[in-house]
C-alpha cells in the first residue's frame, strides 16, 4: 500500500501518466485550498480591512486586496496550469 502511494506521488519519469495525474491532483488540491482561504477573506472583508497587516506600506485595505488576488485569482490560474 505504501509503495503504491509513493509510486503515485513520486513517479520514476516525467513522461509517465502517473506523474501527470499526480501534478493535476496537486494543482487541484492546493489551488482549491488557497481559493477557500481567499473566499473567507472576501466574506470578512469589512472586518479584516481594518486590522490586516500592511508589510508593503500601501495600506491595510490594499494589502488585503492583493492577498485576495493572490489567493483566489492566481489559484485559478494554478488550477488551469497557466
Amino acid at each position: 500500500m505504501m509503495t503504491r502511494l509513493i509510486n503515485i506521488l513520486l513517479p520514476d519519469s516525467a513522461g509517465n501518466r502517473r506523474f501527470d495525474i499526480s501534478l493535476l491532483l496537486s494543482r487541484l488540491l492546493f489551488g482549491l485550498l488557497f481559493i477557500m482561504h481567499g473566499l473567507t477573506k472576501i466574506n470578512d472583508f469589512g472586518q479584516m480591512a481594518l486590522a490586516f497587516p500592511d508589510p508593503l506600506d500601501v495600506g491595510s485595505e490594499i494589502s488585503l486586496i492583493l492577498a485576495i488576488f493572490g489567493e483566489v485569482f492566481c489559484s485559478v490560474l494554478l488550477i488551469l496550469d497557466y
